[in-house]
């Protein structure tokens, strides 16, 4: 099994086509706030899929970590369903609303688990949030769209 995407979102949204990503995020993103020192609510989704390899077993739940340096933040705890096991697991994850302390870096460590044992590789990743003054965050001009074709 391998890890083959990580990413995160403002939400992540199923129906009967499959999952969509609202608004995907960089490892960096700027929250307006008038106190950039105080706690702040914030939506976040994450999409997560594994590749399966022949013989690999299947894990049965999903454990998740979220944490501003050592300090543990959050956890969760659900079960997986596999709606394709020869392929690939897919997970959408909606941590909203979401309260953080402040601004700063925030890891999202995620485990899969069959009969309590870790499978392997677990999946890292990183997020920092920026407090800035609204004023800033309206003011950044977007980006310049590119003709395709």
């Amino acid at each position: 099994m391998r890890l083959s995407d990580f990413i995160f979102c403002e939400d992540v949204r199923s129906d009967a086509r499959g999952l969509s990503l609202l608004n995907v995020y960089n490892d960096e993103l700027s929250v307006p706030l008038t106190d950039p020192s105080g706690p702040f609510g914030v939506r976040l989704g994450i999409f997560v899929r594994w590749l399966l390899e022949d013989g690999d077993p299947l894990p049965q739940v999903f454990e998740l970590f979220l944490r501003q340096g050592e300090q543990l933040l959050l956890t969760d705890r659900k079960p997986i369903i596999v709606r394709n096991p020869s392929k690939s697991i897919v997970q959408g994850i909606n941590l909203h609303p979401l309260a953080l302390p402040g601004s700063g870096e925030f890891s999202v460590e995620i485990f899969l688990r069959h009969n309590e044992r870790i499978l392997a590789p677990r999946a890292v990743r990183s997020i920092r949030f920026v407090a800035q003054s609204p004023s800033v965050v309206q003011e950044r001009p977007l980006p310049a769209l590119v003709p395709v074709g």
